[in-house]
């Protein structure tokens, strides 16, 4: 080792610091300019004082995401230019849909609804239903659904449609999944309506929504033109709550063809919702790969990872919170654990970049991970030091009881995957994708974000050409502690792959112009926080909209009132309650149950109308900008708050409402002035304008299972109770309150089944046990009627109450299930390495081998796997054939073998070898041999052209192969004398020849084996 006192080159100081050489030449370069670059290249002491600051500073790891890496990927290679739109070819649709001429005379006298009519008619296209549909009530028009379209002049009007098999429909002949759009109504009008004659209705081609060609108006705004016809290779989207940003990323895809699509995004309802949309819109020679975060990491790190919702993570966390004896452990975070829980996953952990620690979980790494923290300025300039000092105390304390990264699984595996993707091949089938979209970026933190740039890079490094990306996200929405910031991210994506095209969406698509309005006013309070700490790019353009919208603020004195309200609230079908701060106080927990959600909770939820509770109290919180450098902690406290109260007000599409209780005069003056002069409402009215008397049993029951499709990953408990409530509200449908609508009823069934499925693969909620879930699964399938599912169902739950059951029941079982995919896809998904583990496995377990003969493709798909089913098909069911040669079970060899694509037609590949070894078993000597030969294996055709007696073909290999085989050469002189025997011989023989010939014989049986064995 260099003597630390004398100049040293900087390898030598490389070898000494025990940092990798390329890391530091990089430091070495920034500091000292080009003559760092090189590794001989002496230092004094006071340039290693320098490079050494930069290297604490995090220039080398953290802050150098902003350097171009070595590795960087290579130039884009596929060009992203929109085809022409008549040239692209579509799959058949599942839900076909015809309009009545009705529709298009609506949509001409109503100008303005023509766009939110296009959205309507894309939504039913791609999944069957609008996202907010309601039913009539009364016999008169029982059986029609209908989805508001918006209005102008204290007019509103709705679009009335209904599915194949609704009374509605009756006599009208269409198919299974049909939908019949019939007219554009106003609100008021409730006349009875008949379906007319089928010659009255056009059927929707889907062209004619893709482009906003001929009958129906284009639902995209120039904002969103300019992302989806850029062919820029990394484009970033912005925005606030609905401007469009999910909806420009599937465009995007859409009118593309002969792409490879990984679409990945961190909640599973949104990863459902976008393969539906894609089935019906992507074209035909487009390949779309969908993952929720966690299988997405699932599938890089090759195992199965247990999904842990964010409220698990930060109750264990505030377990483990040290006892602060002195008095001065937590410093600045007394009071604020929420705020250190969101600093420790966010920050300590989330902000790491490859290279900075191999795994973050070993308690070995969380002293480099501690020290990498402390020393980084961005993070002492954000909080100060007394609060980073308290942040690593704290950590530190509860690294000796648990490993500090364990707390956060997604965190930890994202450090796994990043070094498997730098260090270890793709996942099979990733090498083929060209473009990555990752929608509501601002979930991840900048570390999960380094999985998807690191990805893109090993793809490039594979293919020779990187793949485009196109992301999506709202600074302003980030609920998760992501500590997501647009800065950072810019310069991470620009560092790792390409400086982002960006592009702002400033129109509300979603919103009614008064809930913009309040959601502007929202965003105003953003100026109480530091501007280091807004989030940026929330400008708004107010478009023309003709959609209506109610605010209302309904004040209650005290708790036992409020109480009493929200239990009410919570019942009324078609409205969300949600608290506005980050957790539901504990007084409405233990009184109203799961029934009050938060604002973490509610994303992804949408409802006409949303009941905010307690708002002024959060808005008083927030109070005024302070200008203290000591404030830090309560600028970052702010920006929550902010956040979360904006993400509830935003799940409203037509009515919002405050409800505050309890609260201080100073509080309902916030509420109000946020409102911007609500009406004021008493409770009684309130649930007056709420309780819709003409409520359908069809809108109960789907209001309940969207619900439950979205709280499964928050609130399971509650998932549960609201698929159980919608499961027995179907009813009978002959019944005046039963549910008529058959595809409404199929699909409650499926959903309950699919919650059902994977409660059994997860931990059970309090309160529910396996028993429930199966007894409540099998009224499901009764509901069903198909042997086929149950069989599916029954063999999944008993496979995963016991998986070193061998999975092939459960395989044959899923595969039998045509539509098993839409209630078995999350709970298969969430085991699927076990599975694949499984099903490798067997391929080499002389017990399980003769199943190969069975579906082993659609096996695989069960699997999820990624790669190219065709090839790894074969390669399973070779490996089954030679454990089953092995043991010699030639007829169930012979059964998988041929189950092998064109096994026995490709002559020079293994599978003759394999032929031939499955006809030397069978003692079929001349088909063995000829096998061999194809396969080219001639010592194994020369034993089996002897095992016939068929020299000559022997010696003819022997001699192609260039082998010596005395023994052959041997039989084949005998073979040769005798053939040579003069004819009559045997008549002439002496008897003492005869007997010489006899001992002949009888010396050649017993004669030696050469080496005297």
């Amino acid at each position: 080792m260099a003597k630390k006192n004398s100049d040293l080159t900087l390898g030598e100081l490389a070898t000494e610091w025990e940092k990798p050489l390329p890391e530091l030449l990089k430091v070495a370069k920034i500091t000292l300019g080009k003559a760092g670059a090189s590794e001989h290249y002496r230092v004094s002491q006071s340039q290693i004082k320098r490079i050494k600051e930069n290297w604490d500073s995090a220039l080398a790891v953290r802050t150098a995401v902003t350097q171009p890496p070595a590795d960087a990927a290579p130039p884009f290679a596929i060009h992203d230019n929109r085809p022409d739109f008549k040239n692209l070819r579509f799959p058949a649709l599942e839900f076909k849909v015809w309009c009545h001429q009705d529709v298009y005379e609506g949509l001409e006298h109503q100008k303005h609804l023509n766009k939110r009519a296009t959205m309507a008619l894309r939504q039913i296209v791609a999944f069957g239903h609008t996202s907010v549909t309601k039913g009539c009530s009364g016999e008169t028009n029982r059986g029609w659904l209908r989805s508001p379209l918006g209005g102008g002049s204290n007019n509103h009007f709705y679009l009335w449609w209904a599915r194949q098999g609704s009374p509605a429909l009756q006599g009208f002949s269409l198919g299974r999944d049909d939908v019949v759009v019939r007219s554009v109504r106003h609100h008021d009008n409730h006349e009875a309506l008949g379906t007319g004659s089928l010659s009255d209705y056009v059927s929707v081609e889907r062209e004619k929504l893709g482009e906003g060609a001929r009958e129906f108006e284009s639902p995209w705004n120039q904002e969103q033109l300019s992302f989806i016809n850029s062919d820029a290779p990394v484009r970033l989207a912005y925005g606030r709550p609905g401007s469009g940003k999910t909806t420009v990323l599937w465009q995007a895809v859409d009118l593309r063809t002969d792409q490879d699509v990984l679409y990945a995004t961190w909640s599973q309802k949104l990863v459902d919702e976008a393969e539906q949309h894609f089935r019906a819109f992507a074209p035909t020679g487009t390949r779309i790969h969908a993952y929720d975060f966690v299988k997405l990491l699932g599938q890089i790190c090759r195992q199965d990872i247990k999904r842990q919702p964010l409220r698990v993570a930060r109750e264990e966390f505030e377990k483990l919170l040290p006892e602060d004896r002195t008095g001065k452990l937590y410093g600045p975070w007394a009071n604020r654990t929420g705020a250190l829980f969101a600093e420790i996953r966010a920050h300590l952990i989330g902000s790491l970049m490859a290279g900075e620690v191999e795994r973050s979980a070993g308690s070995d790494a969380a002293p480099l991970l501690f020290d990498s923290y402390s020393k980084d300025k961005r993070v002492l300039e954000r909080l100060g030091k007394d609060a980073v000092d308290a942040v690593i105390n704290i950590a530190k304390e509860i690294q000796k009881v648990k490993p500090i990264a364990s707390l956060f699984p997604e965190l930890d595996f994202a450090v796994q995957a990043i070094n498997n993707l730098k260090h270890v091949t793709l996942p099979q089938g990733f090498s083929t994708i060209t473009r990555i979209v990752v929608d509501e970026i601002q979930d991840l933190t900048l570390l999960e974000l380094n999985v998807f740039l690191e990805l893109a890079k090993a793809i490039s490094k594979s293919s020779g050409r990187a793949p485009f990306m196109l992301l999506a996200g709202d600074e302003g929405q980030t609920v998760r502690p992501s500590g997501f910031e647009w800065g950072p991210v810019g310069d991470l994506i620009s560092s790792q792959i390409k400086k982002p095209a960006k592009f702002p969406l400033q129109e509300s698509v979603r919103y009614p112009g008064r809930i913009a309005d309040v959601l502007e006013n929202a965003s105003g309070l953003y100026g109480t926080v530091s501007k280091a700490k807004r989030p940026r790019r929330q400008s708004r353009v107010v478009p023309e909209d003709y959609r209506q919208a109610q605010v209302f603020h309904v004040a209650i004195a005290d708790q036992v009132a409020g109480i009493e309200l929200l239990r009410k609230l919570v019942e009324v079908d078609g409205v969300l309650v949600v608290t506005a701060g980050e957790n539901v106080p504990e007084w409405i927990k233990k009184e109203v149950g799961d029934g009050v959600l938060t604002p973490v909770e509610s994303k992804g939820l949408e409802y006409q109308s949303v009941c905010v509770v307690n708002p002024g109290v959060e808005l008083a919180a927030i109070g005024e900008p302070s200008k203290k450098a000591a404030d830090r902690l309560d600028n970052l406290y702010r920006r929550t708050q902010i956040d979360q109260l904006r993400v509830a007000m935003s799940r409203t599409t037509e009515t919002l409402v405050f409800v505050d209780i309890g609260a201080t005069s100073a509080e309902l003056v916030c509420s109000r002035n946020l409102l911007d002069n609500p009406a004021p409402f008493e409770a009684a009215d309130l649930l007056d304008l709420l309780t819709l008397p003409d409520i359908t049993t069809e809108e109960r029951v789907v209001n309940r299972i969207r619900d439950a499709q979205t709280l499964i990953e928050t609130r399971p408990a509650r998932a549960w109770q609201l698929v159980v409530q919608a499961l027995d509200m179907l009813g009978e449908p002959a019944l005046h309150n039963g549910v008529t609508d058959p595809h409404l009823r199929r699909e409650t069934v499926e959903v309950t089944l699919s919650i059902a499925s994977r409660l059994l693969g997860e931990a059970y909620p309090e309160g529910v046990t396996r028993e429930d879930v199966l007894t409540v699964a099998s009224s499901a399938l009764d509901q069903l009627d198909s042997k086929e599912a149950r069989r599916a169902f029954d063999s999944f739950a008993e496979w995963i109450g016991d998986v070193d059951i061998e999975p092939f029941d459960l395989f044959d079982a899923v595969s039998e299930l045509a539509d098993a995919d839409k209630w078995l896809r999350w709970a298969l998904s969430s085991c699927a390495q076990l599975l694949m583990a499984g099903l490798e496995a067997g391929a080499q377990d002389s017990a399980t081998a003769a199943r190969f003969a069975g579906n082993v493709g659609r096996w695989l798909e069960i699997c999820s796997f990624s790669g190219d089913v065709g090839v790894k098909c074969k390669a399973l069911r070779r490996q089954a054939v030679d454990v089953l040669l092995a043991e010699r079970k030639a007829k169930e060899a012979e059964t998988v073998l041929y189950k092998i694509d064109d096994v026995d037609l490709k002559p020079d590949t293994e599978d003759q070898i394999r032929i031939g070894n499955l006809r030397r078993i069978q003692e079929r000597w001349v088909d063995a041999a000829q096998a061999f030969e194809l396969g080219g294996a001639h010592s194994d055709a020369i034993k089996s052209w002897r095992a016939a007696a068929k020299w000559e073909d022997a010696r003819r290999v022997a001699q192609d192969g260039g082998i010596e085989d005395a023994d052959l050469d041997w039989l084949l002189r005998i073979d040769a004398v005798v053939n040579a025997t003069p004819a009559g011989l045997s008549d002439r023989l002496q008897e003492k020849e005869k007997t010489r010939i006899a001992e002949l014989r009888k010396r050649m049986q017993m004669a030696p084996t050469r080496g005297g064995k």
